[in-house]
């Protein structure tokens, strides 16, 4: 039996997107597994969440329901609170006490990522693995994801949903049934 990689991917999901997709479709290339998508019940930044969580959890289900090894996970809409990535890999920790974890991040957000709570313990509990995203700046000593960079952002789908345009392309084909079908997005 492989070794097990474990690898946390967070994040909004509003909605989840073939972007999204693409990020897990690399980690798994690289041999992550699991790969445990959380869905931020609250986010540590304060950015608007534009539907449930429970809405956003049924939408990555959908989006990873063919993916055998992510496993989506409810961990903090048990909590219901505020959580940060400190929290994500001590849960993950617990569950994979002889593995090491790896946390997936942007690399826009590694710019700021000497700003998140508890930095230092979290970049000594973890290996960050950057996913590039639109202007890549990540150095070699990173660990990178090696994914291609796909040009599409969940506000670019609520604004195509609210001006009644297509989303075909940009999320995968049960996604777009769930929103269309409880009216998501559509304020």
């Amino acid at each position: 039996m492989a070794e097990l990689k474990p690898l946390i991917f967070g994040g909004s999901f509003d909605p989840f997107h073939n972007g999204h997709l693409n990020l897990i479709r690399s980690a798994e290339k690289k041999g992550y597994n699991p790969i445990y998508l959380i869905p931020t019940f609250k986010s540590p930044v304060g950015k608007k969440i534009y539907v449930s969580y429970d809405e956003r959890m049924k939408l990555c289900k959908l989006g990873t329901s063919a993916i055998k090894n992510v496993k989506v996970s409810d961990f903090e809409g048990r909590l219901k609170k505020t959580c940060y990535a400190i929290d994500q890999v001590e849960f993950v920790k617990k569950i994979h006490k002889n593995q090491k974890i790896s946390l997936l991040i942007g690399d826009d957000n590694m710019k700021e990522i000497q700003t998140w709570k508890n930095y230092k313990k979290l970049t000594e509990s973890c290996t960050i693995v950057i996913a590039k995203r639109m202007n890549s700046k990540a150095e070699k000593k990173d660990t990178l994801l090696g994914n291609k960079i796909v040009k599409i952002s969940s506000s670019e789908i609520r604004n195509k949903i609210k001006l009644k345009e297509s989303i075909d392309s940009m999320v995968p084909k049960k996604i777009k049934e769930q929103i269309k079908m409880n009216n998501l997005y559509d304020d």
